[in-house]
Formats: structure tokens, C-alpha cells, sequence
């Protein structure tokens, strides 16, 4: 299976879910940096190992996770 998802744009979700208050994991786009601060308001990666890598983190620390949104 190949990954080859958009390195541009932004998809409406993301306002949806940082502006509930959500955590979100998602890959990072050019755009993104224009309009949220990384490791802070969202949480990003930049391929299938590395998304892999920070579910596994992400899942277990919960106090990580609300942090990282606000």
C-alpha cells in the first residue's frame, strides 16, 4: 500500500476539532504552521512510521494529549 496523502492545504477538521478543544494528530502541510503552533495546538507527522510512532505514544498519556490543545 502506497501513502500519498496532500503535502498542501487544510482540511476544515482541524478548526473543527482544536476549536472544541480536541486533540489532533495530523500530517504535517505547509499551511498548518501559518496557522497553529506544532506540538502545541496540534500534533503532526510527516510519514506512516513516524504517525505510528506518536499513536503509540500519544495513547497512553492522556495529560499529554490535553496539554498539547488548549
Amino acid at each position: 500500500m502506497v501513502y500519498d496523502a496532500p503535502k498542501e492545504g487544510l482540511n476544515l477538521r482541524a478548526f473543527e476539532v482544536t476549536g472544541c478543544g480536541g486533540f489532533l494528530l495530523t500530517e504535517f502541510v505547509k499551511d498548518l504552521k501559518n496557522l497553529f503552533v506544532i506540538s502545541k495546538e496540534v500534533a503532526t507527522f510527516k510519514n506512516p512510521k513516524e504517525l505510528l510512532a506518536k499513536v503509540k505514544f500519544y495513547i497512553p498519556h492522556k495529560r499529554l494529549r490535553s496539554q498539547t490543545v488548549h
